[in-house]
């Protein structure tokens, strides 16, 4: 294999991991998009290669400064060629958790910093304190802390499955039923309408004759019986 084929196929993988990026995008954390930047395209090369008014809503990249960014509303990036940090608008700031992917603190009233959010100031790596931080932790402190370097990824616990129902129970059958028929024997006494299972043939009974009501008491098993008084079901 020559090198020029081996590119052609590093090239066509990374293609296919940033096309399957796309996909799975809006199920992502902005900490877990940080931690795939390698494969999220950068504006400028995006908006060269299609129009952002045929994006769609949700699309991801990155600014010039490193920031990912969802697309919220599709719009003429020929006429607007601003980066994403000028069209706040048009475009939704993730911010990451991780120290190791902090950048450089920006105030965006439509993008801000959740608690656990960090960016950084004069070289040092800040983590927001609270939800919907717009204020720099030089001009706000009391919002800010400084982050450690001891941080992990949150631990995200599998949701337990909802618990399968037991299953209805069958309605219990009354004896006698064809569900449940009474199991036969010799010399005893059969009502009429109920249903036998006979034990020497293992098959059921119907006690019926014509003309025939209330009971009777017969010393054979119904298999013995069968067109006088019963009728095998």
């Amino acid at each position: 294999m020559t090198q020029e084929e081996r590119k052609q196929i590093m090239y066509a993988a990374g293609r296919e991991n940033a096309l399957a990026l796309q996909g799975e995008a809006p199920g992502l954390t902005g900490t877990e998009l940080y931690a795939k930047d390698a494969i999220i395209p950068d504006f400028q090369a995006a908006k060269t290669n299609a129009n952002m008014l045929t994006r769609q809503a949700g699309f991801v990249c990155k600014s010039t400064a490193g920031r990912v960014v969802r697309l919220i509303q599709p719009y003429d990036s020929d006429t607007y060629p601003q980066e994403p940090e000028d069209l706040p608008a048009q475009w939704g700031f993730a911010w990451s958790q991780n120290p190791a992917h902090a950048l450089p603190f920006i105030s965006l009233a439509t993008s801000p910093y959740m608690m656990g959010d960090v960016c950084t100031e004069n070289g040092t790596v800040y983590r927001s304190t609270h939800d919907d931080n717009i204020w720099a932790p030089s001009s706000y402190p009391d919002w800010w802390e400084v982050a450690t370097d001891d941080w992990e990824p949150p631990v995200v616990e599998p949701e337990e499955p909802d618990p399968v129902p037991d299953p209805e129970p069958e309605p219990e059958q009354p004896e006698g039923a064809k569900a449940n028929p009474i199991t036969a024997s010799r010399g005893m006494t059969y009502q009429y309408g109920l249903y036998y299972y006979d034990p020497e043939d293992s098959k059921t009974y119907l006690c019926q004759r014509q003309g025939g009501s209330g009971t009777v008491t017969l010393n054979y098993l119904p298999h013995e019986l069968v067109l006088q008084y019963f009728v095998e079901v």
